[in-house]
């Protein structure tokens, strides 16, 4: 059986991207969806995981002892929601029937937050970018925290989605405001050119580096010219976004069977 598209959704991306919307529109219905989520994720991360510190593992110490009892506690309480769990229906203002799910013992309050959608997501994809520099790029302490940090949460105008997604210590970038302010003004100069651009027969990578190179971040500290390997991510990401792939990669059969099927025809 083939779960990977329900397990994509059923993720913890999904469920914090839903948090961030119902704090955002106020509906708690996200909110009811984001803990569900979140609930099934945690139980087929349980019950596939072959590593003994994710899974039910136990080698003696105080640690795992600990996190296999919370495992444990855990898988119980999972059978109890969906052996108490009700599909019903409840009236509608025109007399019509609809279906309603109803999840025992939820009750998460919902907080006053109201960000900007668009700049939270930049934020997060700026934040991934600068991430994968530090991974895949040499780079240096000092140029990397002339950016941001990944040792703590700050309180950023716009890291709420990253805060949400941030289920691990030490695992997102959160980029500083200074820096944040590069990405805008780089995305800016992107939206307003690519409407002009996108059916032009042109290198866009070379093209948008030319119109983004008076675009400077003097916060950056560039020993390893991080503020270049940003602007070229940066690009690319866009690039890919807008589906400006070369075409010679692009898929276009399901899978190799079809296309050799295809072939013998």
């Amino acid at each position: 059986m083939r779960v990977n598209k329900a397990r994509q959704i059923l993720s913890t991306q999904v469920s914090s991207s839903l948090k961030f919307l119902a704090d955002h529109n106020g509906n708690e219905e996200y909110t009811t969806t984001a803990w569900f989520i979140e609930v099934v994720s945690k139980w087929f991360s349980l019950i596939t995981s072959r590593n003994p510190q994710i899974a039910l593992g136990n080698n003696g110490t105080q640690e795992s002892y600990q996190n296999y009892n919370e495992g444990v506690q855990f898988l119980h309480a999972v059978i109890k929601l969906f052996q108490n769990l009700q599909i019903g229906f409840f009236k509608h203002t025109k007399s019509k029937k609809k279906k309603l799910i109803t999840f025992p013992e939820l009750n998460v309050p919902l907080s006053n937050v109201n960000d900007d959608i668009e700049l939270n997501v930049l934020y997060y994809i700026s934040g991934y970018i600068l991430y994968s520099i530090s991974k895949t790029s040499i780079t240096c302490n000092k140029c990397l925290s002339s950016a941001g940090s990944i040792s703590k949460v700050p309180n950023y105008t716009y890291a709420k989605l990253v805060k949400l997604r941030c289920y691990k210590a030490n695992t997102l970038f959160f980029i500083n405001d200074i820096v944040f302010q590069y990405f805008r003004d780089m995305e800016n100069v992107i939206r307003s050119h690519l409407p002009y651009v996108s059916n032009v027969d042109l290198d866009l990578k070379s093209f948008f580096c030319f119109k983004i190179i008076n675009v400077i971040c003097t916060a950056i500290e560039n020993c390893h010219n991080l503020s270049s390997k940003i602007m070229d991510r940066f690009i690319m990401f866009c690039m890919k976004m807008c589906n400006k792939k070369d075409s010679n990669n692009e898929n276009y059969y399901s899978s190799k069977s079809m296309a050799m099927h295809l072939g013998v025809k």
